[in-house]
């Protein structure tokens, strides 16, 4: 039998709707006969009529062969092996990968958007514009104060306050003594702008006194 075909018995001729036409599993033969008159096959078969195997005779006696198409056909559930057909989804439309998915894509798009409204965070470029002109500006403002005293800046940690490129900045330091005996290590607090779109050079500026450093 064709894959997807009805299997044989007798089906409503479609030529005749008084008749039944017998099919061969494949095709119409010439057997027909008075509609009620024999078994139905399986799809569209009256249960209660009797069981009629395949028709006897010359099928040249009979009408001849219809050339519609074969009687109308629905695949069974289990695809006419007995085992059950697959309800299993493609995997893009299983919400167990659809939902992280979009919402990945989702967070994607958000950050664009808040990268595109608040600009790009230039705290690690204004922690550098500090480390390469802080030393002579530092050791400029000591000079006034204690002169022949040595800074030195180890490290500088910004941290960006809200969306307009402002940032509040910790400058570790080591203040040496005159005569070289004596080194202290200092917290110096800074405040700083560094919005490129507006100049290309990040400006910051100190806070109050340098504290003692306890980190």
């Amino acid at each position: 039998m064709t894959q997807g075909q009805p299997p044989a018995g007798w089906y409503p001729d479609p030529q005749d709707a008084t008749q039944q036409r017998y099919w061969d599993g494949s095709a119409w033969t010439g057997h027909t006969a008075a509609a009620g008159a024999a078994a139905v096959g399986a799809p569209t078969g009256d249960p209660a009529a009797a069981a009629a195997g395949p028709p006897t005779g010359d099928p040249a006696a009979s009408a001849s062969v219809p050339t519609d198409a074969a009687p109308s056909w629905t695949m069974p559930a289990d695809g006419g092996m007995g085992v059950p057909v697959s309800t299993k989804k493609s995997w893009y439309k299983r919400k167990a990968l659809i939902i992280p998915l979009v919402i990945v894509v989702a967070l994607f798009v958000i950050g664009i958007v808040v990268a595109l409204v608040n600009g790009v965070d230039h705290s690690n470029e204004l922690e550098n514009a500090i480390k390469d002109d802080g030393q002579t500006q530092l050791q400029h403002s000591l000079d006034s104060d204690v002169p022949g005293a040595k800074v030195t800046i180890n490290d500088v940690s910004c941290v960006e306050t809200g969306s307009t490129q402002k940032y509040t900045c910790q400058i570790h330091l080591t203040l040496t003594s005159p005569d070289g005996s004596q080194t202290l290590k200092l917290l110096q607090h800074a405040t700083g702008t560094c919005d490129k779109n507006v100049t290309t050079h990040c400006l910051w500026s100190t806070v109050g006194d340098p504290v003692k450093d306890n980190s």
